[in-house]
């Protein structure tokens, strides 16, 4: 008998354990620009019984601009986000079109999840959050639609010398302040900061918003100047490059000025001009490399031998370009100075120092190409 009640047991247990799967879930979210800026997702039904109830269920997506974050717990309905409701296709997929971005809607992000109400008051999710720009979207669409975002915001784009940007060490958060100025305010304009961690050269000298991957923080009203703060930056982080650039985009021209030139730093510049404890113990985490040497074909043509201390060096060749993607060790980073003169590349196997390359160099990474010497078949 006790041996009858402990399988009851059991079998109580594993029936009570067993997942029970939803009538519906979702999938491949995504945003495309066609003749309006849609987002869609798949519904999976469990069954065809569940597809023929579809009046029993609600379908949304939940929307925020400029989310500080993408938790998954965040992006639900009860945190009184955005929500639209959902429309159905002929396959039974959700959608939505979005018909009222303003041109700065284009260029902040957008973070969305979809959701599904059914019958039962459950809500069934993605299980993701996803984040996009509409202006870096529109470069991969021929839509005219696309084309017109592209020209509203690349085409009004005007320079300000007045504007100033200012970089303050934070001793006491252990990190640092950014402080926009503009020279006006005004209730129609939104002063902002787009920054973004380790651009390239070419990024940092036409910084806008054609770079992919940037942040941006900005305000409607303001009285004196719009600020940015880093705090409790970690070590790792003190040598890593950021460039900054301000704006005002005003609302009845749909226009964006932005400060005439992008300024790139890091924490560690900052910290070499600054006298606090913080600033000094900055400077001390980090190893700057003024020169480089790297010493190729040691055992075999296209390998990396030695090198400089406090980087990784990675080889890539076709047999038109060689180039060597140089990045620094935790605690190391480039001189702002190091040139041409400073790197010496050695083809061991033949004793021979390529002189004629290029580089392009931040404060994390180098890469440098220079002709191929080898022969054979393209790869």
């Amino acid at each position: 008998m006790k041996a009858i009640l402990t399988s009851i047991f059991i079998l109580l247990i594993t029936f009570s354990c067993k997942t029970v799967k939803p009538p519906v879930t979702i999938d491949n979210l995504n945003i495309e620009i066609k003749e309006s800026i849609i987002v869609t997702a798949d519904l999976i039904w469990e069954s065809d019984l569940n597809k023929s109830n579809i009046e029993d269920y609600e379908f949304g997506f939940i929307y925020q601009k400029n989310a500080e974050e993408e938790n998954i717990n965040y992006f639900t309905l009860n945190n009184n986000l955005e929500n639209v409701t959902a429309n159905v296709d002929n396959d039974l997929n959700m959608y939505y079109s979005f018909d009222d971005f303003t041109v700065f809607d284009y260029v902040i992000p957008i973070s969305i999840r979809g959701y599904v109400i059914t019958d039962k008051e459950k809500v069934i999710y993605t299980k993701d959050v996803k984040t996009y720009k509409i202006y870096e979207l529109a470069f991969a669409s021929n839509s005219t639609l696309a084309k017109r975002i592209i020209d509203e915001v690349g085409l009004n784009i005007d320079f300000a010398e007045s504007f100033n940007l200012e970089f303050l060490i934070d001793n006491n958060n252990r990190g640092f302040k950014v402080k926009a100025s503009f020279n006006e305010y005004n209730e129609n304009h939104i002063y902002g900061i787009i920054y973004k961690y380790n651009a390239s050269k070419v990024e940092q000298d036409n910084f806008n918003f054609n770079v992919n991957d940037y942040y941006i923080v900005y305000e409607s009203e303001l009285d004196a100047f719009l600020e940015v703060s880093f705090n409790e930056v970690s070590e790792a982080s003190y040598f890593y490059d950021i460039t900054f650039r301000s704006f005002v985009y005003n609302k009845d021209s749909k226009s964006f000025t932005f400060i005439d030139r992008p300024i790139t730093t890091s924490l560690y510049d900052l910290a070499l001009l600054d006298d606090s404890a913080f600033g000094e113990y900055v400077v001390s985490k980090v190893v700057v490399i003024d020169e480089l040497f790297i010493n190729t074909d040691v055992l075999g043509e296209y390998e990396v031998g030695s090198h400089s201390e406090g980087v990784n060096v990675v080889m890539e060749y076709d047999y038109l370009t060689v180039r060597l993607i140089i990045t620094v060790k935790e605690g190391y980073r480039f001189s702002n100075d190091i040139s041409f003169e400073d790197i010496e590349i050695l083809r061991v196997d033949d004793d021979i120092r390529v002189d004629n390359f290029t580089m392009e160099v931040t404060g994390v990474l180098i890469i440098i190409e220079y002709d191929d010497y080898g022969w054979g078949p393209p790869m």
